[in-house]
């Protein structure tokens, strides 16, 4: 069946989409005031972040999320370093009541420094792409669709060259 055929899946689809295009242009332009939004306009107030499952912890809350982008706005920048590549991909949706459970990966396409014992000399460069996997749960509200709970499934870095 077509997702035309689950307009609500549909509505998901395009709320996720522009939250991450915003997300996105947040880490592609250095730019904490809109990771700021992104945190203040499109979580629920009982947001929280969860590291990878069976470790069972929350590893951020909203408040927590909002006081470290206030505070990175402060100094004006997120502080990555290299030109970052930013893409998300979302590989399924599902709907359970007013809520929508949807599985995503985000890909970060960047270089970085190792230490010699690592990749070569100290402060040598490398091409790298940071593959993050989450489950999120998005709540339908009012104002829209809202960001509830990050579940980290997986992360791994890739060498590039």
């Amino acid at each position: 069946m077509k997702e035309e055929s689950f307009p609500e899946i549909t509505q998901v689809r395009q709320a996720v989409e522009e939250a991450y295009a915003l997300y996105n242009r947040a880490i592609e332009t250095d730019n904490p005031e809109l990771m700021l939004e992104f945190y203040r306009d499109l979580t629920l107030p009982d947001f929280v972040e969860k590291g990878i499952p069976g470790d069972g912890r929350v590893t951020c809350t909203r408040e927590q999320m909002l006081a470290a982008m206030r505070a990175v706005a402060e100094n004006g920048t997120l502080r990555l370093g290299a030109p970052v590549v930013a893409q998300t991909q979302m590989e399924g949706i599902s709907l359970e009541g007013e809520a929508a459970v949807v599985r995503l990966t985000h890909r970060f396409r960047t270089t970085r420094a190792y230490p010699v014992a690592q990749r070569g000399t100290v402060g040598k460069r490398h091409p790298v792409e940071d593959i993050d996997r989450w489950e999120e749960t998005w709540q339908r509200t009012s104002a829209g669709w809202r960001l509830a709970i990050k579940q980290r499934l997986s992360i791994r870095t890739k060498l590039l060259g």
